[in-house]
């Protein structure tokens, strides 16, 4: 509740207050009418309003602020009210009624009640003291005629008349002045009449000074000459600061050209012309004299007052005519207002309200002229918004403001005046001309909202086709620098910034066009509730300050809805569509030494519409560094391939490239009847080396055991693996030095070969080390003794089921006897590549790149199922993406070959050419050193019609008979695409991460279930492959057991050097002679935990425990050996990372150690963080020992009690004995943890399967699983030093040039809105260092301004030289085609030049042409009209209007017959 007036202001900062009325009071005007409430009855009212809202109804000025209103438009609103909308009207009623009698009516009293309360506002009695001023002083203008009179109403000189501030000599006044004259006044605003006024005085200060008599008193003024007229108000105003801003950048020599240059006058502005003034003494002149024949021209610049003396003296002159022939009358010089531009009616059917008024006062200005809006001069392509005020004194009027978006405009030939022509064949590359903004605004998608794109239209003047200035065809013409600020790709019916794009552009796991549509969502649904939140921030405080009428807002705009994701899916096709040449042309530019050929149909499902069921194949080549050479559809295997093999053949002898070495098949790698298929299908490539594929090879074998569930499975897999390969030596060592780095690095004491050995992974295995194949003859004997050994009673479970079927395996062994020679690694050829080296455990390790066998293809084969989003595709987009998958895959492979890395990720190779060779140029070297361009395409059709090399669907479709349609020139097809997809197969596929391992590696150590949540129990089992069943069996059998060996780290004692490779046979004999007993985890001390045990166990049935008893257990628990006695350390239960599924973090992920690990623990009753029996020796002592006692369940009074509940509550009662011992616990460490049943049980069943498979596997692991060459193998290979370059041909780029500038100006007398240049590219000559010394241009070039306000280059001859350094003579320069025309009269100008006699310039005697019927101008003015030849005339019409003298024009050019042809 408050009674003081909150005014509006023009803004936060400033003091002036707005007096015209607001929205609201807009919407109120005369709503409410009716008779006069009494005073009494006013009164009575405002206090019962003013005491119901918790004021104070003593108060009379609060009161007063809430009576109504009993007359005028906004009867029944308060006082306060008023003064706060409608300002302007409160200080007219206020003059009103002060000058009003008062009366004892109802009606004024009223009055005097409202002139009462305002008496009390100071900013009010401001505002009617002003008013009063300013309507003295609008008095005053009309009566004297004189603008000067009418009031300043902004800033600090408000209040104050025109005149008196332009006379004021004070540098804040003289500084106004200069402000007024340079700014950008809004029409019709007090700031405007100022500056004309200012500019109306300027000017008549100067022609005063210019016409000032100078001669003696006693001439007499009669003999005067006639007076010369100046322009003056608008006319002089426009001339002035045209022939300011036009000369700003001249010589005065220039200037002054133009200035004397005729000019037509302005007809109606005749009659604004001043009287006449005495023409200047030529003595007077002599100091300002800037045309004067014979003399010199100044060589500086003159000041504004010497421009400004220069336009007014040639203005007079040229209109002595037009004074001296007719009399005019003289009419006040008023100022000239223009109409704001308004936005044009197409944009405003495309762009939302809210767009309307900031682009209108933003991008457009009126026309001084004609009124219409045009486009202002200074261009940009970026255009943003006003921001919202951030302190709003007043409710915002509409919430356009806040939900506004920028607008991009792009106007290449306005801007950047590029030479564009019509693209059409029959108008031979007809100039482009501008034909004004194009009528559409397209709306473009955005990562987190939306933006306006406009342009302009192009015209061909030859065949009338209109262009937007945003077609491919124009956007075709420009250099890559320019080309690329275009920010958007634009189809028929959507819009999608290239950000969003490049965002679809990576096809890794979980990046579907549904996740980039869940992504979008969220970003823009974020950003227009932050803008909501922003409105309704602003007005909320307004509905706290209004009691009686709260204010009424508008709603914000709803959220422009995304497109839906299959239209983003279509938007990324065409985007690749777009650049496929040159995806083909990187694709086709791999190569290779070491080829691999596999195939697979999983991807070819995906394929839909026509081509569905079409594919049986995917046939893939790939090279050593991982690379895909080639990828196609095949409808079979076989003979189909042959077009393939032919154009990987050519396409290596026409870039010169050698031959590859060896190519490694999934089959067809040998025959008995001379050459394999594989080897005639690449004829031309002699030295070519088939190899069968290893892992297909060991996977043949799998097909002859009985099934892979079998436990010797993995058994049988390993030591396959070992019978064909052996590993280097050297790296085998480094290894193991390295894992015992890392056992040193803990701190465990003792370290032992097979704790080293435990440590050593699979995976690290295939990375640090090298291996060889052992030769036919040794492999072959091997396998034969491996399969003899599992094919007998050695190879039978505890059941009795045999692992091999007897005349499966042998007739498999007796086939697969003549590929032995095909595994074998090719002689002198290495096939490792040295990647990098890596740390661990104080060694350095080399990594290595292994490029046998086809293991990246089947990598590649997981990745390639990915590159189509979705499950379908049609043909034209399955070719879209597998192609760029292709393209990307690759980069990826050749970026990781190469030494070093790069900082740039960019797959486009356009962009990297265009600034490779503009660095060249530049720089004289190439901006990015690893980038290479890609060869030629090798797939374009020739003469023999005979395709050479074709890719993925082309290939497919070359089988069938088909052809592919061109979506790109058929926007029907593209529409039709898009609309066959389903919306439900774009889901997220959920695909799972998997690292491809090569599985012919064996597994050495697999880590205690506890310690790995893949295996812990917590985990779902998954279905297992043959790899993975080898794995866990040779983790169970050739190595330690997981309870003990996930122990070997932790209880070892601390020792203060570590031994290398120690002898476990000799440790254990030197226990034994001490007499220790060796636990199944291989330490000491097992006996004594033994004993402890077997004490806790028998108190399980005690209540409590006793003094004797306690130290008993004291005494036990000092006898312990000191591993035993150490702190118990409990495995991690978290994941440092993800190992495997659909959301696996590729290096880290948020998972927080003791927090996820107590979430994962909180399994079973009683629920606490429960932990596996074989993390402490002594408590899986105790549960061993409780599991012999209890080995069934019993039944008493009918409830059936489990074993494994009566093993946990005896566990937990000797828990709660120690726990509950103060002195025990004290004395001792004696740590027993929570277990539960799913613990409890889990350990016992992989108790019971180790001690199984220990039976099984007795003689038939190999002593050392990781089998040892006896010699090193050859040196690896290093990676690249820089990608390889083809000797071929090259992938040719259609660049345009840049033409920045070099389009002709096709209106003379109008300069565009860039100015007019001519690049003249200037090859300077390097010195004798090799620098290249830069040449001066403005040294070098002269600039003149033609009479038509062109401006020409001369570049001076060849001959000439320009500095002292001795530069190269400019290049020749290629001149901007002009027309016939232009050359005609430019070779008469040179004629004349020449003979010295020059054509009479044709001077126009008259202002207008004369009417002969009438004798006055044929102007509309005078009641003249112009149709074709004839002439209409009001005077001699005869009554006629001009309405029926046009349609009976019309009518008689209707009726003429034609010519004959």
């Amino acid at each position: 509740m408050y009674a003081y007036p909150v005014f509006r202001r023009q803004s936060a900062t400033s003091n002036r207050l707005l007096m015209a009325p607001s929205v609201e009071a807009k919407g109120l005007e005369n709503v409410v009418s009716g008779r006069a409430k009494s005073k009494e009855e006013v009164l009575a009212e405002a206090s019962n309003f003013v005491c119901t809202n918790g004021g104070d109804p003593s108060d009379q000025f609060l009161v007063l602020a809430h009576c109504k209103l009993q007359f005028g438009k906004y009867q029944g609103q308060s006082f306060r009210w008023l003064l706060e909308n409608s300002l302007g009207y409160a200080v007219y009623l206020v003059l009103s009624i002060s000058s009003e009698k008062a009366q004892t009516t109802p009606l004024s009293e009223n009055k005097q009640l409202f002139l009462q309360y305002t008496s009390y506002i100071r900013e009010m009695a401001e505002e009617v003291e002003k008013y009063k001023r300013k309507q003295e002083m609008q008095a005053e203008a009309r009566a004297t005629g004189d603008q000067g009179c009418l009031m300043v109403e902004f800033g600090d000189f408000q209040g104050r008349s025109m005149k008196d501030v332009f006379e004021d000599q004070s540098k804040e006044a003289e500084a106004l002045i200069r402000y007024l004259v340079k700014a950008d006044a809004r029409p019709n605003t007090n700031m405007a009449i100022f500056k004309a006024y200012v500019l109306k005085r300027q000017a008549s200060e100067m022609g005063t000074r210019v016409h000032q008599p100078a001669r003696p008193p006693a001439a007499s003024s009669a003999s005067a000459p006639p007076p010369t007229a100046i322009r003056t108000g608008v006319q002089q105003t426009a001339t002035v600061k045209a022939l300011l801003v036009r000369g700003k950048h001249l010589s005065p020599s220039q200037l002054a050209k133009k200035l004397m240059s005729p000019v037509k006058p302005y007809p109606l502005l005749q009659s604004t012309l001043p009287p006449p003034a005495a023409e200047p003494p030529a003595k007077h002149l002599a100091r300002k004299q800037l045309f004067a024949t014979g003399t010199s021209i100044p060589t500086a610049e003159d000041d504004d007052e010497e421009l400004v003396f220069a336009a007014s003296q040639c203005e007079a002159q040229l209109n002595t005519e037009a004074c001296a022939s007719a009399e005019t009358p003289q009419t006040p010089d008023l100022p000239h207002h223009q109409p704001p531009a308004e936005l044009p009616g197409h944009w405003k059917d495309h762009l939302p309200p809210f767009q309307h008024e900031w682009i209108r006062n933003t991008l457009f200005k009126a026309n001084l002229r004609t009124g219409k809006p045009e486009i202002v001069s200074q261009m940009k392509l970026w255009w943003y918004p006003p921001q919202p005020p951030l302190i709003n004194t007043q409710p915002p009027a509409s919430p356009d403001l806040f939900f506004c978006r920028p607008i991009f405009l792009w106007m290449p030939l306005k801007m950047w005046l590029f030479p564009l022509v019509c693209v059409r064949p029959d108008c031979g590359k007809h100039r482009l001309t501008a034909a004004g903004l194009y009528r559409t605004v397209r709306k473009v998608l955005d990562i987190d909202g939306w933006y306006d794109l406009a342009t302009e239209y192009l015209e061909c003047k030859r065949c009338k086709k209109k262009y937007p200035a945003w077609n491919e065809d124009i956007l075709g013409q420009l250099d890559m620098g320019h080309r690329s600020q275009f920010p958007a790709l634009l189809t028929y019916r959507y819009s999608c910034d290239n950000r969003v794009v490049r965002m679809m552009r990576e096809r890794t796991l979980g990046n579907s066009v549904t996740q980039l549509y869940k992504k979008l969502m969220e970003q823009h649904s974020e950003a227009w509730t932050q803008r909501v939140l922003q409105y309704l921030t602003a007005c909320e405080p307004f509905t706290r300050s209004s009691l009686v009428q709260p204010p009424v807002f508008a709603e914000p705009p709803l959220l422009p809805a995304l497109p839906k994701p299959k239209w983003l899916l279509a938007v990324y096709a065409r985007d690749v569509l777009g650049r496929l040449d040159e995806v083909k042309a990187k694709i086709t530019s791999v190569f290779g030494c070491v080829l691999k050929m596999d195939s697979t149909k999983k991807v070819t499902k995906k394929l839909a519409g026509a081509a569905s069921g079409t594919a049986a194949w995917c046939t893939n080549v790939g090279n050593e560094h991982g690379q895909v050479l080639v990828s196609v559809l095949t409808a079979a295997e076989g003979h189909a391939l042959d077009p393939m093999a032919a154009g990987l053949m050519k396409r290596y002898r026409e870039a010169g490239e050698a031959s590859p070495k060896v190519m490694y098949v999934d089959r067809d790698c040998c025959s008995q009847h001379g050459q394999s298929q594989v080897k005639a299908m690449f004829s031309e490539w002699d030295e070519l080396e088939v190899r069968l594929d290893i892992w297909h090879f060991m996977r043949r074998f799998a097909a002859g055991v009985t099934t892979e569930a079998h436990p010797l499975y993995g058994i049988f897999m390993a030591r396959l693996s070992m019978s064909i390969f052996e590993w280097d030596p050297e790296d085998v060592a480094a290894l193991r030095r390295a894992k015992e780095g890392e056992l040193a690095a803990k701190k465990t004491g003792y370290i032992s070969e097979k704790a080293v050995r435990a440590r050593i992974n699979r995976r690290e295995l295939a990375l640090h080390c090298r291996r060889r194949t052992r030769g036919e003859e040794e492999t072959t004997i091997l396998i034969g003794k491996l399969i003899d050994q599992f094919d007998s009673a050695d190879g039978k479970d505890t059941l009795g089921v045999p692992l091999l079927n007897h005349e499966r395996i042998q007739q498999i062994w007796k086939e697969q006897r003549k590929h032995v020679q095909c595994i074998q690694d090719p002689e002198h050829f290495p096939l490792y590549i040295k990647k990098g080296t890596l740390k661990k455990g104080g060694v350095e390790l080399c990594c290595y790149r292994c490029a046998r066998g086809s293991t990246s293809l089947e990598s590649f084969h997981l990745h390639l199922n990915r590159f189509i989003p979705g499950t379908s595709a049609s043909d034209a987009h399955f070719q879209a993406y597998l192609l760029e998958g292709l393209m990307r895959w690759n980069d990826d492979r050749m970026e990781d070959a190469i030494k070093g890395v790069s900082s740039i990720r960019s797959y486009g190779s356009a962009m990297r050419e265009a600034v490779d060779q503009l660095s060249q140029r530049v720089f004289g070297k190439p901006w990015d050193e690893r980038y290479r361009p890609p060869g030629a395409y090798t797939g374009k059709k020739f003469i023999n019609l005979l395709f050479c090399e074709l890719l993925g669907i082309e290939y497919l479709y070359s089988q069938t008979g088909k052809t592919l349609t061109p979506v790109l020139q058929n926007p029907e097809e593209e529409d039709r695409l898009v609309e066959e997809i389903d919306d439900q197969d774009l889901q997220d596929e959920g695909f799972e991460e998997d690292i491809t391992e090569d599985i012919t590696v064996p597994v050495l150590y697999e880590n205690d279930p506890c310690g790995d949540l893949a295996n812990s129990p917590s985990s779902v089992p998954q279905p297992q492959s043959p790899a993975s069943l080898a794995d866990v069996s040779m983790a169970d059998v050739s190595l330690a057991e997981p309870s003990t060996s996930s122990r070997e780290g932790q209880h070892l004692a601390p020792a203060p050097s570590v031994l290398s490779q120690p002898s476990d046979t000799g440790s254990s004999l030197s226990d034994e002679t001490q007499g220790a007993v060796i636990g199944p985890d291989g330490i000491a001390g097992w006996d004594k935990v033994q004993d402890l045990a077997g004490y806790l166990v028998g108190l399980r049935e005690a209540p409590y425990l006793t003094d004797l008893q306690v130290t008993e257990a004291i005494q036990l628990w000092t006898a312990l050996h000191d591993t035993d006695k150490q702190r118990v350390n409990y495995q991690p239960r978290h994941q440092p990372q993800l190992t495997h599924g659909r959301f696996k973090a590729p290096k880290r992920s948020g998972v927080t150690p003791g927090v996820e690990s107590v979430k994962r623990c909180l399994i079973g009753h009683p629920g606490g963080p429960a932990q596996w029996p074989s993390t402490s020796r002594l408590v899986e002592a105790i549960c061993t020992k409780l599991c012999a006692l209890h080995k069934s369940p019993t039944k008493k009074a009918g409830v059936c009690t489990p074993r494994w509940s009566k093993i946990l509550w005896d566990y937990h009662h000797i828990r709660e004995l120690v726990l509950n011992n103060r002195r025990l616990m004290d004395e001792t460490m004696i740590q027993l943890f929570e277990i539960n049943q799913k613990t409890l049980i889990q350990w016992f069943q992989r108790q019971q399967k180790k001690q199984e498979m220990s039976v099984l596997a007795q003689g038939l692991t190999p002593p050392d699983p990781i089998p040892v060459a006896d010699t090193q193998l050859p040196p690896p290979s290093e990676k690249l030093d820089e990608a390889a370059s083809t000797s071929g041909p090259k992938h040719t780029f259609i660049f345009p040039p840049n033409r920045e500038g070099q389009a002709p100006l096709l209106r003379p007398g109008r300069r565009p809105a860039a100015a007019t240049t001519m690049v003249c590219p200037i090859a300077p000559a390097p010195t004798a260092s090799g620098l290249v010394q830069p040449i001066s241009a403005p040294g070098s070039l002269s600039l003149v301004l033609n009479p038509d306000m062109t401006v020409s280059m001369v570049i001076p001859p060849s001959g000439a030289s320009t500095s002292g350094a001795g530069p190269a003579p400019p290049a020749p320069v290629s001149a901007a085609p002009v027309s016939r025309y232009t050359q005609r009269n430019r070779r008469r100008r040179a004629q004349e030049t020449e003979s010295g006699v020059h054509k009479r310039k044709y001077v126009r005697g008259v202002t207008f042409n004369m009417c002969s019927k009438c004798g006055q101008p044929k102007t509309k003015e005078f009641g003249h009209s112009r149709y074709g030849n004839a002439t209409f005339c009001l005077a001699a019409s005869n009554g006629k209007s001009l309405d029926d003298w046009l349609a009976e024009q019309r009518q008689q050019n209707t009726c003429k017959t034609p010519p004959p042809q």
